[in-house]
């Protein structure tokens, strides 16, 4: 890392009262001093705010507020001061510039959360946990990033990465000392610990839909034959005319993406085509993409015409949902109930069943409890256990179940210690990696890259 001292504003750009600078390096407290004039006292003092100028020569930029904070009781474990000055943008890159001019270096993005993580502050979950707790949208996103960042996470970590340190131990001694003949009476122990720590690792693995959903928000397909009033449901959802509704079945030929505030839930709402046979290349090409948005949704709403019988179509898109969370909607009440919810249910026995006249309005409230019910069990979940939010952690985490897998298999073939090691050591690997130990730096760079600056 290198020793340069770095400044960045760390407040977005717009009017505001206050606009924060942020220095931090070996020379903080010099380069402060350098264009810092305080109103009353001689010298800025550990701690305490104090109130001056910044100034260019005579020149008068801004009236301001600084403070130093001696390393290594810092976010970055560096010295680092603060300037606190007037919002306006002109003034803040003024400030920056001159900093600059006395020998400042402008950070990079995530460059302060990157030293806070080089010296040992944070480890890598719990600086992207920082990310995940700026660019929160949702009271349970924030919530859940918070955990991540007081290290609830990183300690079911630090714990599979400990226990593998002690099988890796084991072993060796194995290897080293052949001659005591421990090798047999020891593999049901190895077996038995590296089962253990497989399974802790699957249970992490298992959290990350339900944590991706805290993180994201929720992805929802609409799904139906043609002419079921998916569109008309998408439109009253958003309370406005986004799709095209006519009575002409297949209107609706792509996918249609809107986002979605439900009870402060972000939820991407998918309307799809209407599944059915088809001749047309471009509706063939719509029913294809629904089909596929099916693998990529967390939950699925389906809708029936309430008002004829269960067709053929209806229990062929049953089929294609049959592993998939969802909510049956029994769509145009107002046109008779040829289908009751009893007979929905024997369709879809695992599903809440909502009678619907979207037309009406009819169902819309419960239909939107629901999804909030959904999500709210989702982080009842999470706030017990720890949770995978990050698409990075979840692939390291699959590559050392995998390695574990293999070292498992390697024992039942009784393979040589030595292949055993290999595949334990490569899932220590992979978790350390997670947590920053053994991870290469270009990974680091591109994970602080997706930081905003001051950051």
């Amino acid at each position: 890392m290198k020793e340069n001292t770095i400044v960045a504003i760390a407040t977005p750009r717009g009017e505001a009262g206050i606009g924060v600078i942020r220095i931090s390096g070996p020379d903080a407290k010099s380069l402060l001093q350098s264009v810092f004039e305080p109103k009353n006292k001689k010298e800025v003092e550990n701690r305490r705010f104090t109130y001056g100028y910044i100034k260019d020569g005579d020149s008068l930029i801004d009236e301001v507020m600084a403070v130093f904070m001696k390393g290594p009781n810092t976010y970055t474990r560096e010295d680092v001061c603060e300037i606190q000055a007037h919002s306006s943008h002109v003034t803040l890159k003024k400030i920056i510039s001159l900093l600059i001019e006395k020998g400042g270096s402008l950070a990079e993005p995530g460059e302060f959360t990157k030293r806070a993580f080089l010296k040992g502050r944070l480890d890598l979950p719990q600086a992207e946990a920082l990310m995940d707790l700026i660019s929160s949208k949702t009271e349970l996103a924030h919530k859940q990033a918070l955990k991540q960042l007081g290290g609830f996470t990183s300690h079911k970590l630090n714990e599979a990465l400990e226990s593998l340190k002690e099988v890796l131990v084991q072993i060796a001694v194995l290897i080293e000392y052949p001659e005591e003949d421990l090798e047999d009476i020891n593999k049901e122990e190895l077996k038995e610990k590296i089962s253990l720590i497989k399974e802790e690792i699957k249970d992490l693995i298992d959290t990350f839909s339900s944590g991706r959903i805290l993180r994201e928000g929720l992805r929802v397909s609409i799904l139906g034959k043609p002419n079921v009033g998916k569109s008309s449901l998408l439109n009253a959802l958003l309370k406005e005319e986004r799709a095209i509704v006519t009575e002409t079945p297949g209107t609706t030929r792509d996918t249609i993406e809107e986002l979605l505030d439900i009870e402060g839930i972000p939820v991407r709402i998918m309307d799809t085509a209407g599944i059915r046979e088809t001749k047309n290349p471009v509706e063939k090409e719509g029913v294809k993409r629904a089909k596929e948005k099916i693998q990529e949704s967390d939950l699925v709403v389906l809708l029936l015409d309430g008002s004829v019988e269960i067709e053929k179509e209806d229990r062929e898109i049953s089929e294609l949902i049959k592993d998939k969370k969802s909510i049956i909607l029994l769509n145009k009440r107002d046109l008779g109930k040829a289908v009751n919810i009893e007979e929905a249910k024997l369709l879809f026995p695992d599903s809440p069943v909502i009678e619907t006249s979207i037309t009406e309005s009819m169902g819309l409230k419960e239909l939107l409890e629901e999804i909030g019910l959904m999500v709210e069990r989702e982080d009842a979940e999470s706030l017990e256990k720890a949770v995978i939010t990050n698409i990075r952690h979840y692939e390291l985490l699959k590559k050392a179940m995998d390695s574990l897998e293999d070292s498992l298999k390697a024992i039942k073939d009784n393979q040589p210690l030595d292949i055993v090691e290999i595949d334990i050591k490569e899932g220590f690997l992979r978790i350390g990696e997670i947590l920053g130990r053994t991870v290469k730096e270009d990974i680091l760079k591109e994970i602080f890259e997706r930081f905003c600056l001051g950051k």
